[in-house]
């Protein structure tokens, strides 16, 4: 991953890891098929440039090992006996792939159920995951959705790209799955607000009608044909 997905993948990264409550505060987890936590608490003289630096030479992936994220989390927990109200409730990834190709999704079934068999057994209800692919092409491309222009219809180009996620339609059948595509000041802006409706599918392209770039727009009243 690289650009402005690197960019912002690291962002919020460090935003959600410093709001987290014990034992979550300030930990992030590598995104590759040996998952790590990594503590990212900021020490005394370290600025948010070195913070960064750090992050960005973590081990990553093609690929993430999701059940042994599941598993560390689970550890955690039970060691510091967090009680069931304070257990994590989600798992942000933040990524520049789809899901299907981070993860195996003829096998992500099966997975699931595992995972929610283990943290049931102790007690807990599985976190759901948010998995946020950072980099959605359009028409090919990588455009940001925000740097579109409404000119030459690349303003529909982008309502594609914020609904779609470009490549394919937003897969609403993974279980235990949120999936967000794309990125906009539009979809960030949500996010920070703990709005995730208003970045599904239905939600941005509401967002983006109702824009000041369709503002112009009007609905023609007319009579339709019958038969």
């Amino acid at each position: 991953m690289r650009g402005d997905p690197m960019d912002v993948a690291i962002a919020l990264s460090l935003v959600i890891a410093e709001a987290n409550q014990e034992p979550w505060k300030n930990i992030v987890c590598t995104f590759s098929d040996d998952p790590r936590f990594v503590d990212v608490t900021p020490n005394n003289g370290t600025n948010l440039d070195q913070r960064v630096t750090e992050v960005m030479l973590m081990d990553w992936g093609m690929g993430t090992n999701f059940e042994g994220v599941f598993d560390k989390m689970l550890e955690v927990a039970v060691a510091n006996q967090v009680p069931k109200d304070k257990m994590a409730q989600t798992l942000f990834v933040f990524s520049d792939m789809e899901f299907n190709s981070a993860n195996q999704d003829h096998i992500w079934q099966t997975t699931h159920e595992r995972i929610e068999k283990k943290f049931k057994i102790h007690g807990y209800e599985m976190p759901e995951i948010v998995y946020w692919n950072l980099r959605a092409s359009v028409f090919g491309g990588y455009e940001p959705v925000d740097r579109l222009r409404i000119s030459d219809m690349s303003g529909l180009r982008g309502l594609r790209a914020s609904v779609f996620g470009g490549s394919k339609p937003v897969d609403a059948t993974q279980p235990g799955v949120t999936m967000l595509s794309g990125y906009s000041i539009g979809m960030l802006k949500a996010f920070l607000e703990n709005r995730l409706d208003d970045m599904q599918p239905i939600g941005q392209m509401e967002a983006i009608l109702n824009s000041k770039d369709f503002s112009h727009l009007q609905l023609a009243e007319a009579d339709i044909p019958k038969g």
